[in-house]
């Protein structure tokens, strides 16, 4: 059984080193690694070339194009069984391939293993932990308080995807979580390219799990999530969305979003690349009978805008006023009235009580719900300390 990693990056080869580390130091050796270079100012191919692993597999695109694309340059060059992709900060854990040829071996054939995972934040990034952050994260609801491996039901998720549609994430979209295989890959393809839309991981793993007949959950964290300094996390989390953006050469699709530009309200780019994202399943699966709760969209829209300009992040009176023209009188009576009057009273406070009161507002809006982290302690530096500190059979 083959494996086919895939890693993506660019300009962050400090970082690409120690997930390709993850994999030389895995105890299976039947894999390949491929690196797919969008257009670096770094010489990454000289670091590969070093490396003298055949397994290892270098490609470059010829421009700076889109993250959508770079992915599925990445996808299209492997030939493995069965694929993940990581984020150039992210990391494989212990025994990655040797759990997973357990776990296939005892339930045979899934279309794809959904994985707990940890996460872990490099120093300095998250404002409200700056000596950094692990922690065994809660991505899934299906998979708190699970022991044991599992097949996930058709109907949980059916009911998983119908929340994704209700602008709430029962389940995380990170396309490292899952490990897919082939024949599901190219059963996905016959609609098009794997992966679609600005934000090509919360499309592609809405769709499996949309069209996945055999669904494998495993609660063991066997994957770590990486937020550096130069991720599209940072600069989230660091209320500096749009450059996050710019850092991945896309932005919220046009052409999926034509049909839908009278419910577009200023927000974030995360909430429109969302809804662009469930535009392309839409059009990608029109008889799956989803239907976008618009209505939830322009509630998060109307909480994002009063936070952001209460936090002084990235948006102005300008932006207040785009929002409030937009808005029907239902709207301005309902939901824009309290939340601009809540948001209102909150800003004479200190910024640091100021953010955690409205951090408190935005999760009125229940698109994240909680489903349980457990923090772990230790200082580390980098995420190859994680992985060759952390053994996550003590984690689940």
């Amino acid at each position: 059984m083959k494996f086919s990693v895939l890693l993506p990056t660019r300009n962050r080869l400090e970082y690409l080193k120690y997930a390709i580390d993850s994999v030389l130091h895995q105890d299976y050796q039947n894999w390949e690694i491929i690196v797919s270079d969008n257009h670096s100012e770094e010489n990454i191919k000289q670091h590969i070339d070093q490396l003298n692993d055949n397994r290892i597999k270098y490609f470059r695109t010829d421009s700076f194009i889109p993250v959508t694309a770079n992915w599925n340059n990445a996808m299209d060059k492997s030939m493995g069984d069965y694929v993940i992709m990581l984020g150039d900060d992210d990391c494989l854990m212990k025994n990655y391939f040797t759990t997973m040829v357990a776990l296939l071996s005892k339930f045979p054939n899934p279309d794809f293993v959904y994985t707990g995972t940890f996460l872990f934040a490099y120093p300095n990034v998250l404002p409200w932990r700056p000596k950094g952050l692990l922690q065994k994260f809660g991505n899934a609801s299906f998979l708190k308080d699970k022991k044991e491996p599992f097949w996930l039901s058709k109907e949980e998720s059916i009911l998983l995807v119908k929340e994704a549609f209700n602008f709430k994430i029962m389940f995380n979209y990170n396309i490292q979580f899952s490990l897919i295989s082939r024949h599901f890959i190219e059963e996905l393809k016959t609609t098009g390219s794997f992966f679609n839309s600005p934000y090509p991981d919360y499309y592609a793993t809405i769709v499996m799990m949309l069209k996945g007949k055999k669904i494998l959950a495993c609660p063991a964290p066997l994957v770590t999530i990486g937020i550096c300094p130069k991720s599209f996390g940072y600069y989230y989390f660091s209320n500096s969305e749009k450059k996050g953006t710019h850092t991945l050469n896309n932005s919220s699709d046009k052409t999926s979003l034509s049909s839908l530009q009278k419910i577009l309200l200023p927000g974030t780019d995360m909430n429109d690349c969302w809804l662009s994202s469930l535009a392309c399943v839409k059009e990608k699966f029109p008889l799956s009978g989803l239907k976008i709760n618009t209505s939830r969209y322009r509630l998060l829209q109307i909480i994002q805008t009063f936070q952001l300009h209460t936090l002084g992040k990235e948006s102005n009176i300008q932006n207040i006023k785009a929002l409030w023209s937009k808005l029907s009188w239902r709207e301005k009576l309902t939901t824009g009235l309290f939340f601009r009057c809540a948001y209102s009273l909150i800003k004479p406070f200190p910024y640091r009580i100021r953010e955690k009161l409205a951090h408190l507002l935005a999760y009125l809006g229940g698109s994240n719900p909680r489903h349980g982290s457990i923090n772990i302690e230790g200082p580390y530096e980098n995420i190859s300390q994680v992985f060759h500190t952390i053994d996550p059979s003590n984690f689940i």
